[in-house]
């Protein structure tokens, strides 16, 4: 074990340090001119040792990353890509432009080394540090070259002898060699930088001016560089980045805006300087570039000359601002796509295979979009950009769980993503090291940063309708040393409205979809979004026990899968059981799949819980006759042991009953005005109503209707109040619909507390309870005169016993 420890601490550190090396390599040398020139493939070097590491530290925690969606759909994407391969070698395609394809999309093992290491924060915050500190570089030496022509002449015969003959005048006029070491890859990663810039300046308050500063630089080496598509989706970029900010951030917005001022302000003299520098006008040139996106020209001019004592000489009269040539290029970019569109025709949904290629020019189908089609069809773009939507959905749907600055950087990443992504309409670089790069970047700052604080138990509920329940237990573990974290939904189940709970001192709440309805679509995927957030959360945190209650049932699923990965205690809590306990039987073949669905979400994950605790002993039948035979502990709800006087203020010539407790769907309301007009014929009956509900009118002109007298309480919660109305009644109705899996309710044990027998129906432990301790009366449904005649004929001694017996019966089992 501690071998295998010491080999992953290796392993990481090798990983890390190369996958930085490769980032440097990525966007401060270009597309690898500079290294070429050398004879050492360095970017290749540094992503080979990354990724041979980087299957080291995956296949020592295997089980951790095949939960990883992430990472699984990369790998069916790779095995897309070996199919494609395949298919495009066996139909004999281009083997030049196969190989080209192939090696391209290798880049995406990249994803592998940033997900085994890219999980500790000051790891990730580092890294994304030096990612802008060195396009910022970029954009220095970008000014520097805007001053070319003000250098020494000694200087300028350097540089045209270090770039083998390409000489360096305008920046505008940048060519060849010299281009595509200081911009082909920088400017493609510039808008990520400047938006993790801003990202960084918004959250290191002291150091703001500094990435101020850098984002500015970013801006100006886009500006400067020689991708005129990137203008288009820079300008896109900026304006979906605020826009998402307004979504989701908006105390942000303020100081956003202030920072764009300084920015603004810092671009608009670094452009007049250059301008100035470069006796041209830059406003003009970059108009020009968005207006002619996309259309790359190639340096064909080599007959130039050497610098000259000329300060103002310029060389290479091929300027960008060419009208003529931006025309021409266009027209051979219509004749690839038009080809394409031919190809996609043939094999909409596979593709042609890699290596499928057009007859214009050099045969590459520069439209990225148009050319993953044609070779790996309408499925596989899908699978491409899979990995990506779950980035976006995680990075929205999971705000809540994360601090703001880990969803910020992930949100300025996957903008830099899709600034690739533009660009790529005019460029095939999404297989390539710089758009794979940007876009596992994207892919691994959504997922969670380790956060792990020692000796940690989270307890979770969907709903904190069973807080009364819960927070015994959170209570429990507080005093066993753990520190105690409750999360909840901010979406209350009674009232069908948001709430903030912070009852206790490490609360929190997670934003939920709301619902009006008990039973519904919403009210499914409110469960499952909070589920998904959970699991994510303790990912993030890896607590040492987790305790999840029941419902929600995905809860189980979810807590069981991060065991999986984290061989945390779990602890399943069955309060309830759905769909068993709901009060819906259909025979519709639809919804009991659907009901099968969300059981087995309990059922099948169950084995993984260390402890499954019940409500009551009936939950341990049920789930024994659905095969599920495992240890279980009952743990009845317990209530405060308030020191009560029980007394029995009765008349024999009337009968007073209670309800307690919510009017709901669940209740039997027919069965109650049969129980309550049988008794109204013999004696005068009067019911204490003690609650609300979605269903209370109704109840109460029922019993109008019977003649049964009416007494609202409303909503009491004092036990010394409770007690008295207690004091006053017969029995408490507990007579709940027939057809629901409940063993015990809350408001039965509220009725034992307060010494008050019951009309029941709820079978398994209450039914057992009535009959072995004396505590009132089970409702046979077909002989409901016999419950009525038991209840005529009882005196007001043997009613005395009852309260007694009741009250016994919760000091045992229900006190806490």
């Amino acid at each position: 074990m501690k071998s295998s420890k010491t080999i992953k601490r290796a392993m990481e550190m090798i990983t890390y340090i190369s996958l930085v090396l490769y980032m440097f390599d990525v966007v401060l040398l270009g597309t690898g001119e500079l290294t070429k020139n050398f004879g050492i493939p360095s970017r290749m070097i540094f992503f080979g040792i990354s990724v041979l590491a980087a299957v080291v530290l995956i296949l020592l925690d295997l089980k951790k990353y095949l939960n990883n969606k992430y990472l699984i759909s990369v790998l069916v994407f790779m095995v897309v890509i070996f199919i494609a391969a395949i298919r495009g070698f066996v139909g004999k395609q281009n083997t030049t432009i196969l190989l080209s394809d192939f090696k391209g999309f290798l880049n995406f093992l990249i994803v592998f080394p940033m997900m085994a290491v890219m999980y500790k924060k000051n790891r990730v915050i580092s890294f994304l540090k030096m990612l802008c500190l060195s396009l910022g570089v970029v954009s220095v030496l970008g000014i520097i070259l805007a001053f070319y022509l003000q250098m020494p002449l000694e200087m300028r015969h350097g540089a045209y002898d270090f770039f083998d003959g390409y000489n360096i005048c305008m920046i505008t006029e940048l060519t060849g060699k010299v281009t595509r070491i200081f911009f082909n890859s920088g400017s493609r990663l510039f808008f990520a930088g400047f938006a993790l810039s801003i990202v960084f300046s918004l959250i290191e308050n002291k150091r703001k001016f500094i990435w101020i500063f850098i984002a500015s630089l970013d801006i100006f080496g886009m500006f400067i560089s020689y991708t005129r598509s990137g203008y288009l989706a820079f300008a896109i970029g900026i304006f979906a980045f605020v826009v998402l900010i307004l979504l989701f951030y908006r105390d942000f917005f303020k100081p956003l805006a202030i920072r764009a001022c300084f920015v603004c302000g810092i671009v608009v003299v670094l452009i007049g300087t250059v301008s100035v520098a470069e006796k041209a006008n830059l406003v003009n040139v970059a108009i020009n570039r968005c207006l002619f996106a996309g259309a790359e020209i190639d340096d064909t001019d080599t007959n130039v000359e050497k610098p000259s004592d000329n300060k103002n000489d310029k060389n290479n009269k091929n300027e960008l601002t060419n009208e003529k040539a931006e025309i021409q290029n266009l027209a051979i970019r219509e004749q690839r796509k038009t080809l394409a569109l031919e190809n996609i025709k043939k094999h909409p949904f596979f593709g042609g295979g890699l290596g499928v290629s057009n007859d214009v020019n050099d045969g590459f189908i520069e439209y990225f979009y148009l050319d993953i089609l044609s070779k790996i069809g309408f499925i596989g773009f899908i699978i491409f950009i899979i990995p990506f939507l779950f980035s976006i959905f995680d990075t929205i749907i999971l705000r809540d769980v994360f601090c703001k600055e880990q969803r910020l950087l992930a949100l300025a990443a996957q903008l830099g993503c899709l600034f690739v992504f533009v660009i790529s309409y005019f460029n095939p670089c999404l297989n390539s090291s710089v758009g794979l790069f940007m876009y596992s970047l994207a892919l691994v700052l959504a997922m969670p940063w380790e956060n792990k604080k020692p000796k940690t138990a989270y307890f979770i509920s969907s709903t904190n309708h069973y807080n009364v329940r819960t927070g015994k237990f959170v209570n429990d573990y507080i005093k066993k040393g753990y520190d105690v974290i409750y999360v909840t939904s901010d979406f209350d189940h009674m009232t069908k409205k948001r709430y903030y709970f912070n009852e206790y001192k490490n609360s929190k709440q997670l934003h939920v979809i709301s619902y009006k309805k008990n039973l519904s679509i919403s009210r499914i995927l409110s469960h499952l979004m909070f589920s998904y957030k959970t699991f994510y959360m303790l990912l993030a945190c890896k607590p040492e026990l987790v305790y999840v209650e029941v419902p929600n049932n995905s809860l189980v699923k979810s807590s069981a899968k991060y065991k999986k990965i984290n061989n945390a205690e779990i602890i399943v809590d069955v309060f309830d059981m759905w769909p068993e306990s709901m009060p819906v039987k259909t025979k519709n073949m639809i919804v009991n799949r659907g009901f099968n669905i969300w059981r087995n979400f309990r059922n099948k994950n169950l084995k993984f819980a260390d402890q499954i605790w019940i409500e009551c002993d009936y939950y341990r039948e049920l789930l024994s006759a659905q095969n599920i035979n495992l240890p279980m502990e009952t743990k009845y709800l317990t209530l405060e042991n308030a020191e009560t006087s029980i007394e029995t203020k009765v008349s024999e010539d009337e009968i007073d009953l209670c309800y307690l407790g919510s009017i709901n769907n669940i209740i039997d309301i027919s069965l109650i005005e049969k129980i309550v007009s049988e008794l109204a014929k013999n004696k005068r009956t009067r019911i204490h109503i003690i609650g609300d509900g979605e269903r209370k009118d109704e109840f109460l002109e029922i019993l109008k209707q019977n003649s049964i007298e009416i007494i609202d309480h409303g909503k009491v919660y004092e036990i010394d109040k409770l007690q008295e109305i207690f004091n006053q009644c017969w029995f408490g109705i507990n007579v709940l619909r027939e057809d629901l899996a409940i063993g015990i309710t809350m408001k039965s044990i509220s009725y034992f507390r307060g010494g008050l027998p019951i009309i029941n129906t709820v079978q398994g432990d209450t039914s057992r309870f009535v009959e072995e301790c004396n505590i009132g009366i089970n409702v046979d449904r077909h002989d409901v005169r016999s419950c009525v005649s038991r209840i005529l004929n009882i005196t007001k001694d043997d009613l005395a016993c009852m309260k007694n017996n009741t009250r016994n019966l919760f000091e045992q089992k229900f006190a806490e």
